[in-house]
Parts: structure tokens; C-alpha cells; sequence
């Protein structure tokens, strides 16, 4: 066979598609890149014509690519089909492994897109648990919680499984993340696929991408050694370039894991045992002294920080994240200790009155508060609860059951939207601050506003958004009597990014309760 072909390959079903860049040989039915296949066909003709000139009464034979396990082979003809139609052809159910005679760098990276293809099938819609080794993990008996999720993912150093504390770190392992470094401390980083095999391991991922200088001769070596026994996906080079510039950082293995997962279309992701080095691996995973877990924090290659940046950004906006106590914990600090200090906040401190009627209805909290600055209508209200609105929209269609203040500093404006006592559509006015002249009904303190902005500087809030503000004394005047819309909060207030991920963490820690708005 050339040097170029890949090897007749066993398999229950196709085992890859073939791109517009491989072609089949009519006559002895094999893959060849298309540069390859005219030096090719005259050899492979020689050879027939050889063969039948040596066995006149035989036919030449037309071996197919692919041989059917107890069945007769079947010579069909090889679909080239478009690139953008998708195709998984490996299964994880039948996996035989693929024998190559070429490895050069354009074959392997051929075959790494058809695992990621399978990798693509085998997580989608699946729920993960991700574990990794930290010290932070025991002691929570989350053993059989873990072991409930879809697929469980380690990483590096992770097998053999410890039995000693399963309650804690589960029994069950099906994805296994390695950076297939085995220079860094030899004898450690076992990664034999009959040991992987006996913990019922289905894929091996490299964190780290084939074509990137750093990492090729690990990944290689280990396809030398370990000739696809088990299925083995590599990180797409791109992905991994941007990620790391993105950091500012090279990401650790548990990091690229999370990334890695959640660019495919998985269910949830529970994270767990993964601290940023906050504390030391599990002894059975590695031993190691306070100034080894220093540098391994931060060190001329990686740096901590970004990365619990990234993780802590990516869970607000990311619903599929579900974190384990201890990292909730440690990425939302700053916002349980903001939220903290706002509680702190006298509730005679956030606003005052101009209408000594109105602060009477307003203390009975009676009514759900809302403010809306541009939409015309509150959406998905009970017909039963009275409504209190704030809005800024002269137009807005109140309904029945809805009492609306206009915000506007002055009154004289408000009467000539009533028009008159009978279509009265406002009952008075709101103002974000005082005026000595001219009281609005309700007003937010000078002093609110300040303490407001001392406590937000923390997160990195300077100049708090208005409309935030608004949403924050009612949330805090009125921590179940609120109701906001998250359609106009997210697209319509302008916030900044910190502002939006304070919102966000409220919303998640269920703090703040928001309906969908319009749909």
C-alpha cells in the first residue's frame, strides 16, 4: 500500500467520511489524498493486470474498505459527501480502533475531526459532572450525587480512583482530561488504556491542542504508544489560542476542561473539587508542600487569577454551571459581601415622601413594585395583586389593578398628563432625588444613593446606572414585593458588564425575582 493510504479498518459501520481532499482507488478500493492518487492507479493497474495475468480464470478482487464482523463484505462505493453535511460515523457502542500506516501530522489531524464529531454525539444533551482533585472536595459526601450525572469527567492524575473516599469523589469516571505530559514527573501521569479501560474510561481528551508546537510531541508519543485504543480527542488549536489570549494566560488542564465541555451543546455542568489551587490535592492524588502549591498557583506559565475571572464570568452568564459550595463560595466572594452591606442599610435611609397619604400606602406593601422605563404594558400580572409602577413612559396602558407614578421632577407636567380627575392615569410623581421646592411623592435619599456607591465601588461599580439603582432600593425596600422585567433590564437599561453580572448574581441566588417580559 502507499505510504499515503490509511489501512483497511474494521468496523460495524463506516468508519469516517471522506472529505473533498481523500479519494478512493476504483480498483483496490482504498483512501488516498487526491496529490497521491494518479502515482497510485498506475501502480495499483501493474498489479492487476499481474494478478490476472497470472490467474486468468479469477476476477480481480475488490476489497472494500470496510469489513463487516461476521458478515459478508459488502463493495460499495464510497459517498463523498458536502463538508457542512454532518456525519459521525465512529460509534462509541462498536469502537474498533483505527490501524494507521501514516502518521503524518494532516492524517492524525483528519482523525482528530472525526472524534470530535463522535465527542460532539456522545456529550450531546448530556448532564456532566467534572471532579477534579482538590482537598476542598472532602468531606462533602457527594460521592453518589456525582455518580447520578450522565457522564463523569476527571482529570490528569485522577485514576486509579481512590476507594477510600468514593463517598466523596464518586466510583464513576467516563471522560478523562490529561494534558499526556509524561515528563513532568515520570512514573505518575499512568496512561495506560487498560487501566483506563478497568475504571471504564470511553474517551481520552487532550487539554491541549496537536498543533501547537508545545504540546504535538506528548500527543504524538502517546499515539505511538497507545495506537487509538481508546477513542482520543484533541483540542481544537483556535479554540485554544483564543482562549488563552483571552486570559492574558496559559489555562490550567481543569480550566481548558471547562472550556472545552462548555463549547459543546451539554445539558449542566456540575463542577466540583476544582479550587485554583486555594488548597492542596487529596493525598492520594499527590502529595505536595505549600511552596509547590505556590508556584503551581502562579508561575511563569500560568497565573490563578484570570482564570477564576473567567470561571466566575462564565457561570453568571452560563446557566448550565452548577458550582459545588466551596467554589460558589470563593468566585462570588465580593458579591455575598456587597449584598451583605447593603442589608445593613436602615430602610428609613432609602427613601422619603412628599405625600404623607402615599408613604402610608407604600409602608403597607401591599403592592408588587415595579419600574419600567420604556415598555407600554407590565407583562404576566395577576389580576388579583395590585400593582404599584414606576415609568417614564407617558404612553403606558394601565390596567385596572395598577397604580402608576410618573417620573418627572415636576408636577405641573403630571396634571397635564391626567388631563382631567376621570381619566386620572397617575396617582403622582417619582424623582431620583429631592427637590426642596417642589416634592416628588417618593424620592430616593441623597445619603441612599451615596452608601449605595461606596458599597458598589467593591465590584467594580463606580457610577451606579440610575435604573439600577431604582431596581436596588426596591429590592431592598421591598425584597419580596418586587417584579421586574428581565427583557428590559438586560436590553434596554444600558448597563455596564459588572452591573449586568451583580444582576445576574442576584437573579441566580434567587435575591431578585424577574419575569420574562414580552415574548
Amino acid at each position: 500500500m502507499c505510504l499515503y493510504a490509511f489501512k483497511k479498518i474494521s468496523t460495524v459501520n463506516s468508519f469516517m467520511n471522506i472529505n473533498t481532499n481523500y479519494i478512493n482507488c476504483p480498483n483496490c478500493k482504498n483512501i488516498f489524498l487526491k496529490n497521491y492518487i494518479k502515482i497510485h492507479l498506475q501502480m495499483c493497474k501493474k498489479k492487476i493486470n499481474k494478478f490476472t495475468k497470472n490467474n486468468p480464470k479469477n476476477e480481480p478482487k475488490n476489497e472494500p474498505i470496510h469489513i463487516r464482523p461476521k458478515q459478508e463484505p459488502k463493495n460499495e462505493p464510497i459517498n463523498i459527501r458536502p463538508k457542512h453535511e454532518p456525519t459521525y460515523e465512529l460509534q462509541m457502542e462498536t469502537y474498533i480502533k483505527p490501524e494507521l500506516v501514516n502518521y503524518s501530522d494532516r492524517a492524525l489531524n483528519y482523525l482528530f475531526d472525526q472524534y470530535n464529531k463522535l465527542f460532539y454525539k456522545y456529550v450531546e444533551g448530556k448532564t456532566i459532572s467534572l471532579v477534579g482533585p482538590a482537598q476542598s472536595i472532602l468531606g462533602t459526601n457527594k460521592g453518589e450525587i456525582i455518580d447520578k450525572f450522565d457522564l463523569v469527567v476527571r482529570l490528569n492524575k485522577s485514576i486509579p480512583l481512590p476507594s477510600n473516599i468514593k463517598n466523596d469523589i464518586g466510583s464513576k469516571t467516563d471522560i478523562i482530561y490529561n494534558s499526556l505530559n509524561t515528563s513532568d514527573f515520570p512514573g505518575e501521569n499512568n496512561l495506560n488504556p487498560k487501566l483506563y479501560k478497568k475504571y471504564g474510561i470511553q474517551f481520552v481528551c487532550s487539554s491541549y491542542p496537536f498543533n501547537h508546537n508545545l504540546f504535538h510531541d506528548d500527543i504524538l508519543n502517546y499515539i505511538y504508544k497507545y495506537k487509538f485504543e481508546l477513542p482520543l480527542k484533541v483540542m481544537n488549536d483556535l479554540k485554544f489560542r483564543n482562549f488563552e489570549k483571552s486570559l492574558g494566560t496559559r489555562p490550567y488542564t481543569g480550566t481548558c476542561a471547562i472550556m472545552d465541555l462548555l463549547s459543546y451543546p451539554i445539558k449542566y455542568l456540575y463542577i466540583t473539587g476544582i479550587d485554583f489551587y486555594q488548597t492542596k490535592y487529596y493525598s492520594e492524588y499527590r502529595k505536595i508542600s505549600k511552596d509547590a502549591l505556590k508556584h503551581n498557583k502562579n508561575n511563569i506559565i500560568h497565573q490563578c487569577k484570570p482564570q477564576i475571572d473567567y470561571l466566575k464570568n462564565i457561570s453568571l452568564f452560563d446557566n448550565r454551571i452548577i458550582l459545588d459550595t466551596f467554589l460558589d463560595k470563593l468566585l462570588y466572594y465580593d458579591y455575598y459581601k456587597v449584598f451583605k452591606n447593603m442589608n445593613l442599610f436602615e430602610k428609613d435611609d432609602i427613601f422619603n415622601f412628599g405625600d404623607i397619604y402615599f408613604q402610608k400606602y407604600f409602608e403597607m406593601k401591599v403592592s408588587m413594585c415595579t419600574f419600567t422605563k420604556n415598555d407600554l404594558n407590565i407583562y404576566n400580572t395577576e389580576p388579583s395583586k395590585s400593582y404599584l409602577i414606576i415609568t417614564d413612559n407617558k404612553y403606558f396602558k394601565k390596567k385596572d389593578n395598577e397604580y402608576c407614578l410618573f417620573i418627572t421632577n415636576d408636577k405641573n407636567k403630571l396634571n397635564i398628563l391626567n388631563g382631567n380627575l376621570s381619566n386620572k392615569r397617575f396617582i403622582g410623581n417619582f424623582f431620583y432625588s429631592e427637590n426642596k421646592y417642589n416634592q416628588p411623592f417618593i424620592y430616593l435619599t441623597s445619603k441612599f444613593l451615596g452608601m449605595l456607591k461606596s458599597v458598589l465601588n467593591r465590584i467594580g461599580i463606580h457610577n451606579c446606572n440610575i435604573n439600577l439603582a431604582i431596581l436596588l432600593s426596591f429590592l431592598l425596600y421591598l425584597p419580596k414585593n418586587h417584579y421586574f422585567s428581565y427583557n428590559e433590564i438586560f436590553n434596554k437599561w444600558i448597563l455596564s458588564y459588572e452591573e449586568k453580572k451583580f444582576v445576574l448574581f442576584l437573579l441566580k441566588k434567587n435575591i431578585l425575582y424577574l419575569y420574562s417580559g414580552e415574548t
